[in-house]
This record gives structure tokens, C-alpha cells and sequence, in this order.
């Protein structure tokens, strides 16, 4: 009876049971090439992503080693760069020539030293005035910012009295570091 009943309703419903065997068709073709094709290549590919990811760890703590390394190094060159307090005046002749490379006019140079707390360190502050044209100003401000003594740039001050003349005024404050000798 199952069987004749089977019959009769495959005879009714002829297309539907024509999509559901392409249905059926489809879903084992798919769940093959899943199954053949593409798990094995899935892990194929996390089995070199776990290798390159186990490698770069490895390399990680290597360079995090050669990093650490050239820090240190890189902190005793800094610190072999900050001149001696006795260094002062020659970096205050280097101000001066500076200013007469770049054909400016040097006014007057105030400074105050500042010992640094916990470090073997002053910090003098250096303030003056250059008087010249704005190209040569620019070209001054550069080289100063590329000195080889240690130095910061604190304040940038310019002014031009005279609408008609190109005589640009900077007022610039500067902080150089030195050692303590002793």
C-alpha cells in the first residue's frame, strides 16, 4: 500500500518531486566539494598561519631583544652628545656664527642656568634678538634647530618695524642642556 500510494502522489505532484531531487542533487554536490575541495585547503591554510604565527612570535621576542639594544645605544650616543658646562661659551660662539653665516645682526643674549632635579643636567636659557632679512631669518631658525648641541627651541617671536624696509626682528628663546662637571 505504500508503495501504490508513493506512486500516485509522485504522478500528482510530478514537479515538485523533480525540484526536490534537484534539490537532493545540488546539496550533495555541494556538501562534496566542501567535504574535498575546500576543507582540505582551509586547513592547509591554517596550518601555515599557526606556522608563520608561531614564527613571528619568535621573532617578536627577537626584536623586542634588538629593539631593547639599540635603545640603550641609542640613549649613551644622546647622552654622549650633551656638551660639559665648561662647552658653554663655544655653543653661545656657535650662536654668534650662526647669525653672521645667515648676515644678521645679533642684539643682546640673556640667559639663566636651571639645574635639572635627579639628573646631572642644566638647562640655560637663552634668549636674544637677530635682526635681518626673512630669508635669512628662516635659514637661521633651521640651523639652529639642527645644532648639534642639545637644544630646544622654546619661542619664536618676529616683528617688522618699518612698512617699507625688509628689516625682520626675531626674538628667539632657546634652551640648551650641558653637564655638571665633577
Amino acid at each position: 500500500m505504500n508503495l501504490s500510494y508513493l506512486r500516485t502522489l509522485l504522478q500528482a505532484r510530478r514537479k515538485t518531486f523533480y525540484v526536490l531531487a534537484g534539490l537532493l542533487v545540488v546539496n550533495l554536490a555541494l556538501f562534496a566539494y566542501i567535504s574535498y575541495v575546500q576543507q582540505p585547503d582551509l586547513i592547509a591554510l591554517q596550518t601555515e598561519w599557526n606556522s608563520r604565527r608561531r614564527t613571528m612570535e619568535g621573532n617578536i621576542r627577537q626584536e623586542e631583544a634588538a629593539v631593547y639594544r639599540q635603545g640603550k645605544q641609542d640613549l649613551q650616543e644622546w647622552n654622549a652628545r650633551i656638551p660639559k658646562k665648561r662647552e658653554f661659551a663655544r655653543c653661545i660662539g656657535a650662536l654668534l656664527e650662526l647669525a653672521g653665516n645667515n648676515s644678521l645682526t645679533l642684539g643682546g643674549i640673556a640667559y639663566k642656568p636651571e639645574q635639572i632635579k635627579d639628573e646631572n643636567l642644566l638647562a640655560y636659557a637663552i634668549s636674544f634678538t637677530v635682526t635681518g632679512k626673512y630669508g635669512a631669518i628662516k635659514s637661521f631658525i633651521a640651523d639652529v634647530a639642527n645644532l648639534r648641541e642639545i637644544a630646544v627651541i622654546n619661542a619664536i617671536s618676529l616683528s617688522n618695524s618699518s612698512a617699507i624696509e625688509e628689516a625682520v626682528t626675531l626674538k628667539l628663546e632657546v634652551t640648551a642642556y650641558f653637564r655638571m662637571e665633577g
